[in-house]
């Protein structure tokens, strides 16, 4: 009854993509923090300028301007970078969460079909390794008794 096929990363979509919607949406706001500081600093730089009433193509403008879109070039690249490892971890995670889960299912099913004959396994890695254990004990009682 071992059947690890590993090509399938969405194992129970609808959990897997809620929990990577999840993820990426709690990532979103220190990225969001870090753009709205970002404006609002550079802004400030510039009124600073204007307060001193430095002419509008003074250097001073010309490099906070550069300044900034050199930081927001990293920061869009930061957080482009930061979102794929954040969707991967969030698959990787949900499939070690809704794997087992799935297994389990799969398994009980087996069991009803079979008359109660079989033995639980989880994967390498998966969560929830304490079960198999638990339920292939229970299962071998059921049969040592009369």
């Amino acid at each position: 009854m071992k059947n690890n096929n590993r090509k399938v990363y969405l194992i129970n979509p609808a959990f897997q993509l809620r929990a990577i919607a999840w993820m990426m949406g709690i990532s979103l706001a220190p990225i969001t923090i870090f753009f709205a500081a970002h404006y609002y600093f550079f802004w400030k730089l510039r009124v600073l300028g204007q307060e001193i009433q430095l002419e509008p193509g003074h250097i001073y403008f010309r490099f906070i301007e550069g300044q900034s879109q050199q930081l927001l070039l990293i920061f869009l690249a930061c957080s482009f970078l930061a979102m794929i490892l954040v969707a991967i971890l969030g698959l990787t995670l949900s499939h070690k969460i809704a794997g087992p889960i799935h297994r389990l299912k799969i398994f009980f099913i087996h069991l009803r079909e079979s008359g109660g004959k079989g033995k639980l396994s989880f994967r390498k890695g998966d969560y929830f390794v304490e079960l198999p254990e638990i339920i292939n004990s229970y299962l071998e009682s059921r049969e040592n008794s009369p």
